[in-house]
């Protein structure tokens, strides 16, 4: 008899709970099912976008002339700047930006690719091409500072960079020892001559 006065006050209890909050009950419930079904689209729109960022980059990449390529690359930025594939995009902008001596291109799309949420391999490209601005203006200290930041220490390029930039702080004895580093890596590479001629070449004018 114990036990059954107890059951029926727990039901009570529970269908006195029931009626005085079934409201707000209602309202969590169809406030958790408006933000599952909310979730479940933004999740299919998310993965509608970046489907479509996808095709985009690729036509980017298969577009044959330079021109057309980079107007295709600058409506992108311009349009779908919060896309996945925007770093990547920039950082062909800025690749032809440092082609055509475009400097405030370089430091515009460069910046746009550090500022963002990307990929290391992606930041590590930009410092590289930061790094090669740095050298055609013949500035080693700001090569070093680029080159710094790559975190894939054993980049063939990085270290090649590195035996320009401490060249041209002529400091011979740590550019010497950057491009023989460079040149144990690339030298594995069957199609490595044009790189090594250069490496080659560096080494030769190292006075010290």
């Amino acid at each position: 008899m114990r036990e059954d006065y107890e059951a029926d006050l727990v039901a009570n209890n529970i269908k006195s709970f029931y009626k005085k909050y079934k409201l707000y009950l209602y309202i969590g419930l169809f406030g958790f099912i408006v933000a599952f079904i909310g979730v479940y689209y933004w999740d299919k729109y998310q993965q509608k976008e970046n489907l479509i960022g996808s095709k985009l980059y690729w036509e980017i990449l298969e577009e044959s002339n330079s021109h057309n390529q980079i107007q295709l690359a600058e409506l992108f930025i311009k349009q779908r700047p919060n896309d996945p594939y925007a770093g990547w995009v920039s950082l062909i902008l800025m690749n032809h930006s440092l082609q055509k001596g475009n400097w405030q291109g370089v430091d515009q799309y460069g910046q746009f690719i550090l500022r963002s949420n990307q990929p290391s391999t992606l930041y590590d490209a930009a410092h590289l091409l930061n790094a090669r601005k740095a050298f055609i203006q013949k500035n080693g200290k700001a090569m070093l500072l680029s080159l710094n930041k790559v975190k894939q220490e054993n980049n063939p390029m990085r270290l090649f960079l590195l035996g320009n930039a401490y060249q041209l702080l002529n400091e011979g004895h740590k550019a010497r020892e950057y491009f023989n580093r460079s040149a144990d890596i690339i030298s594995t590479d069957p199609y490595s001559e044009p790189v090594m001629k250069m490496i080659w070449y560096n080494q030769s004018k190292i006075k010290n």
